[in-house]
């Protein structure tokens, strides 16, 4: 088995790529937790920079941002525990692949390197708790699925190599891949 956390930033074919973001926080932190969007109100979404779009559009929040074509290869092989999020993006349909699978007690912290923030941190809420990881370990045996959260660190997504290789088969582009190891 082998299993991959998802690289939003890393190397684009498109020179100068498209970037966006979701306006309301709240929002995006919702998503960012794999909690099901009920909401029928508009997302509102920011436009960085202008440039060429990805499949996978990159965001300045670590959100799936797929185009047709993802969600049409996605939907035909079943995945399960995706909720799409229709978006408009100057007038193109587009989706938020909201993750809906959480997997508790699957980082071994033990082995990982994480970053955490200090006890005299400005903001109470966040102290104590994971800033960064540097090195990320899973629990093999905590692992289900073909797409995830972790609940140590929620804003990453992981994926197995059956869903990598399906989205480089597919020549899908703005998303890089980084195996992680696991015990």
């Amino acid at each position: 088995m082998k299993i991959y956390e998802i690289i939003f930033f890393g190397d684009s074919p498109k020179k100068i790529p498209f970037i966006c973001e979701i306006k309301n926080e709240a929002e995006c932190e919702r998503f960012q937790q794999g909690i099901s969007y009920k909401n029928e109100e508009d997302i509102e979404i920011k436009i960085i920079q202008q440039g060429l779009k990805d499949n996978f559009l990159k965001n300045t929040q670590k959100l799936l941002l797929v185009d047709k074509k993802v969600k049409k290869v996605m939907g035909e092989k079943g995945m399960e525990d995706i909720e799409y999020v229709p978006v408009k993006i100057e007038k193109e349909e587009y989706y938020i692949m909201n993750i809906l699978k959480m997997i508790y007690g699957s980082l071994n912290i033990e082995k990982s390197i994480v970053l955490r923030y200090p006890d005299d941190f400005p903001n109470e809420i966040v102290r104590g708790e994971i800033g960064c990881i540097w090195k990320t370990v899973l629990f093999q045996d905590k692992i289900q699925g073909h797409i995830f959260r972790i609940a140590e660190f929620p804003s990453d997504i992981f994926v197995d190599e059956y869903l990598k290789n399906l989205i480089e088969k597919n020549g899908f582009t703005g998303i890089d891949f980084h195996a992680v190891e696991l015990s």
